[in-house]
């Protein structure tokens, strides 16, 4: 009977409890996320399209913003170059063979419009161009980088050719002025 007693307790139930909340997996809320992807995506082809005049009205708003931008920009530039210290690339090469010290103090931190006569346009080490303009001393040319923006120019450059730069970073090597951070001015 012990036997019978012991099958008998073991075929039981378990005394009723309190059923717990269902955990939901992750493919419940996978299932969700599609669903609300689905439905934002009736309701956005429930929306009437733009009518042709209203996309040229959107079109003419765009350029005309673009226009101000540009009008913003030039306006700027020109705010700027009226700024310039205007100088020739001779003028530079001369104050620093006369005086390096003094050269940096009038001309280091400004905006420079360089004026010159293009010697040669070369690569660095880099492969960067490098605009070389004519001085008193035809071994120790005026060294002008562009910017990254507008360095493509310098392949427009050609030997004698005449050019106007603004540039805001200066410095010196032996001597020879070394122009960066520069911008051809139309």
């Amino acid at each position: 009977m012990t036997q019978n007693s012991n099958q008998n307790s073991d075929n039981s139930a378990p005394p009723p409890t309190e059923t717990s909340p269902k955990k939901r997996g992750c493919g419940f809320w996978a299932l969700i996320g599609i669903g609300i992807l689905v439905a934002i995506g009736v309701l956005g082809s429930l929306l009437p399209e733009p009518t042709p005049e209203q996309k040229a009205a959107t079109a003419a708003k765009a350029v005309e913003n673009e226009k101000t931008e540009g009008d913003k920009q030039k306006a700027k530039a020109e705010a700027e170059r009226a700024s310039a210290i205007k100088v020739t690339a001779g003028e530079l090469f001369k104050a620093y063979q006369a005086n390096e010290m003094a050269a940096q103090q009038t001309y280091k931190g400004k905006l420079l419009e360089v004026f010159g006569t293009v010697d040669g346009v070369e690569l660095d080490f880099a492969d960067e161009p490098v605009i070389k303009l004519r001085s008193s001393n035809q071994f120790m040319p005026v060294s002008i980088k562009l910017t990254d923006e507008t360095k493509s120019a310098a392949a427009g450059y050609s030997k004698g050719q005449k050019i106007t730069l603004l540039c805001k970073e200066i410095t010196e090597v032996v001597s020879m002025p070394q122009l960066s951070e520069c911008v051809p001015v139309p």
